[in-house]
């Protein structure tokens, strides 16, 4: 039996959850998204488990901004998942993100503003 990974991108990707908490941030970067200019800052960490791969952190813009989490969980399946994250003026948005692969082995994450495809993150 040949064995090829199976890839399934998904928009809005099933079993990706986002909650809203206070956190810190790490990195910065000036983008355009939404109604002006923004300054983002971002923290992502991805791990992945026996049952799927699994993305925490948060975000931190100056400005309504649009992004785009990305993730990517490898296993009997390579499955690439992104989600929406509307980040609000001033506020800090938690990430908390499961996308489950049976035997998932390896895990990343990227966090970009959706206008301009700028990483904020990556993990």
């Amino acid at each position: 039996m040949i064995r090829r990974p199976l890839t399934v991108a998904c928009v809005a990707a099933a079993a990706l959850a986002l909650l809203g908490a206070p956190q810190a941030m790490a990195w910065t970067g000036t983008d355009s998204g939404g109604s002006g200019s923004a300054t983002c800052g971002a923290t992502l960490a991805a791990s992945a488990g026996a049952a799927g791969a699994t993305v925490t952190g948060t975000v931190h813009c100056t400005a309504d901004t649009a992004l785009t989490l990305k993730v990517t969980a490898q296993g009997l399946a390579t499955v690439q998942a992104a989600s929406a994250v509307q980040a609000v003026a001033n506020g800090d948005v938690a990430i908390n993100a499961t996308v489950p692969v049976p035997g998932c082995t390896k895990a990343s994450a990227t966090l970009v503003v959706t206008a301009t495809g700028q990483v904020v993150a990556s993990a």
